[in-house]
């Protein structure tokens, strides 16, 4: 049977909002119908998306104490990213996300998981019922191997090993930007099998969940473009931003020097030039009040006067 596949619409906030590039609606929804979401009320956590990302971008300048939920069609639900630790990534700063252990656990007594348990029916600790998103078939998700998960799951089995380091899921994201610098998203695609009666074949897997296939998600690298964009971020930038803010403070400082010099240096000049006027402005008022004086004796005062000093040189000339 072959079965269209079908093109969701997804509606996503923008950057500057709160939560930004977070899932806003699928296909008009703000919730998961899947698991029974109604426009009337709130949604329970099973069937909430609004405010989850689709694990390829996040809000940006991100810090220790954020967390978020990542929705994919293919899980069937929400999960949450908790941080675990800062590292370098290819000389980038970056955080660890991870997934928490214990996040496909059902539990009918924990009122956050209880609506994963359809007809009041869980599965057994580290899996998730998926059935409401593939048309009711009996399938579950989990982390690889069992991981995390009942270990009776893993007796009727051979060669199934969980390791944290091959089957947990991580992210690392670049705080600035909130891009994913490299990525595992690891789950694991299980049959659950009920308890069987008259068919011989399948008697031997009744009441079995059969691991069917496992799938690792996987960011390896950037494009060179977000490459590049993220080491400028990083070096480039701030670089800059130290140069020019050095420039700014010598042009300042050499501004402040040409206005104290210009400032300090013209108070001397200027009064010297007021001294020396002063100097020139009394010779020329001396010189004025003596022609004055002289302009305002008459002709005859002035005869007189100049035959008496002639008399005095020759007195002198004779002694």
């Amino acid at each position: 049977m072959h079965l269209p596949e079908r093109k969701d619409a997804v509606g996503v906030k923008l950057p500057n909002s709160p939560r930004g590039y977070s899932i806003h609606s699928v296909n008009g929804d703000r919730g998961f119908k899947n698991w029974g979401y109604d426009d009337s009320t709130n949604g329970t956590n099973c069937n909430r998306i609004s405010g989850s990302h689709d694990a390829t971008l996040f809000p940006r300048d991100m810090n220790k104490n954020d967390s978020f939920l990542i929705f994919r069609k293919t899980f069937c639900r929400r999960l949450p990213l908790t941080f675990n630790r800062t590292l370098t990534f290819d000389g980038l700063d970056a955080f660890e996300f991870t997934l928490a252990p214990h996040i496909f656990d059902e539990d009918l007594q924990n009122e956050n998981t209880s609506c994963f348990c359809k007809n009041n029916h869980c599965l057994k600790k580290g899996l998730g019922n998926a059935s409401p998103c593939y048309y009711n078939m009996p399938l579950a998700v989990s982390y690889p191997h069992f991981l995390y998960a009942d270990p009776s799951l893993l007796v009727p089995f051979e060669g199934l090993s969980p390791s944290i380091e091959r089957h947990a899921s991580k992210f690392v994201l670049q705080p600035q930007l909130g891009v994913p610098l490299h990525a595992h998203m690891r789950l694991q695609a299980n049959q659950v099998v009920s308890n069987i009666k008259f068919n011989s074949l399948m008697e031997p897997f009744k009441n079995l969940v059969l691991p069917l296939l496992w799938i690792d998600f996987t960011i390896d690298n950037l494009s060179t473009s977000l490459h590049i964009l993220s080491h400028l971020i990083k070096t480039g930038f701030p670089m800059m931003q130290l140069i020019l803010a050095l420039c700014l403070i010598f042009f300042g400082v050499y501004q402040l020097s040409i206005a104290f010099h210009l400032c300090f240096w013209s108070l001397p000049t200027a009064k010297h030039k007021s001294d020396h006027g002063e100097k020139e402005a009394n010779a020329l008022g001396g010189y004025s009040i003596v022609a004055s004086l002289q302009s305002s004796l008459p002709a005859e005062c002035v005869k007189q006067e100049a035959q008496r000093l002639l008399d005095d040189e020759r007195k002198l000339g004779e002694v």
